[in-house]
């Protein structure tokens, strides 16, 4: 079986993206927050800097990616939303 392509560290545009520890909960749903889907979500996020669109990149509700932002456990994720925002917020030029 083929290795699987590494993932990208920063977006097209060369913005970092963080790295973080997917949370994994006891219980697994198919369609739930995989560490593929968190992934997604934080890449996406880095990229775009908008939540919903993010969490529509990675096939997941607002709702609950605030959710599992929220949990026990979840805190390399709350990191990993947190970065994207002060990055973008330190690449993007102020006004007078």
């Amino acid at each position: 079986m083929p290795n699987p392509p590494p993932r990208p560290t920063e977006t097209p545009e060369g913005i970092p993206i963080p790295a973080f520890t997917p949370w994994t909960g006891e219980r697994r749903r198919g369609s739930g927050w995989t560490p593929e889907a968190q992934r997604l979500f934080i890449a996406a996020l880095t990229r775009l800097g908008c939540v919903a669109t993010a969490a529509r990149a990675a096939g997941r509700s607002v709702r609950s990616a605030y959710r599992l932002r929220d949990r026990p456990g979840a805190e390399s994720f709350a990191a990993a939303c947190d970065s994207p925002r002060e990055v973008l917020d330190s690449l993007t030029p102020t006004c007078c």
